[in-house]
């Protein structure tokens, strides 16, 4: 099973980071999620949607942008067999 060992600490930058860097783990995750699914479910299971729906809602443009488009592709493999990608 592929591990990004790194999506926790991408999560609590995502949660107490500053706005770049908020911005920065968002988009990092959203390059992991093409990765396959197993690294989505790891991301998902990792808490990472909550704190990119805030960044979507409260973040700067390039913060919202990265979350949306990590979220969206994080989304899919939400728990309930939805597949990532």
């Amino acid at each position: 099973m592929p591990q990004a060992t790194n999506i926790p600490s991408l999560v609590a930058l995502l949660k107490e980071g500053l706005e770049d860097r908020k911005a920065a783990a968002a988009l990092e995750l959203g390059r992991l999620v093409g990765l396959g699914e197993e690294i989505c479910v790891q991301i998902v299971t990792a808490g990472a949607l909550p704190p990119l729906v805030k960044l979507l809602k409260e973040g700067s443009e390039s913060g919202q942008r990265t979350a949306s488009n990590a979220s969206a592709a994080a989304g899919r493999a939400a728990p309930g067999g939805v597949k990532c990608g």
